[in-house]
């Protein structure tokens, strides 16, 4: 009788352990990277917003992670997050000093897996 207990138990600790495994394996599977980086300049007020969309049921576990932003090439500023704001889509703001011409250049990546660029020549005409 205490060899069949012990059996039992065994195999509840082996089969917790497979699904675990399972489970931690297809958690980055489950991920993706945000479907879209959307791009607006307030020419006025010199200021970059930025909308990501990227749909996750758990925005503290699977997140947008980091928000680069390059001016002409050269860094002009980037941003960490712990965790994101809304499950499907969220806009930011931040200063960025840009004249027409200037080419702002804005990566949006997951904690998890992957990332998403959009590009925005200050002063053309929205595509």
């Amino acid at each position: 009788m205490k060899r069949h207990r012990s059996l039992i138990r065994a195999a509840c600790f082996i089969a917790l352990g497979i699904a675990a495994g399972v489970l931690a394996a297809a958690s980055p599977a489950q991920a993706d990277p945000p479907q879209e980086v959307a791009l607006s300049y307030d020419n006025a007020a010199q200021v970059l917003t930025v909308s990501v969309t990227h749909k996750t049921l758990f925005s503290g576990l699977h997140y947008v992670k980091r928000i680069d932003i390059k001016k002409n090439g050269a860094p002009a500023g980037t941003f960490d997050f712990k965790s994101q704001p809304d499950k499907k889509t969220f806009s930011q703001s931040w200063p960025i000093e840009a004249k027409a011409g200037d080419t702002l250049t804005v990566t949006a990546e997951c904690n998890l897996q992957g990332n998403t660029t959009a590009t925005l020549v200050v002063g053309a005409p929205p595509k």
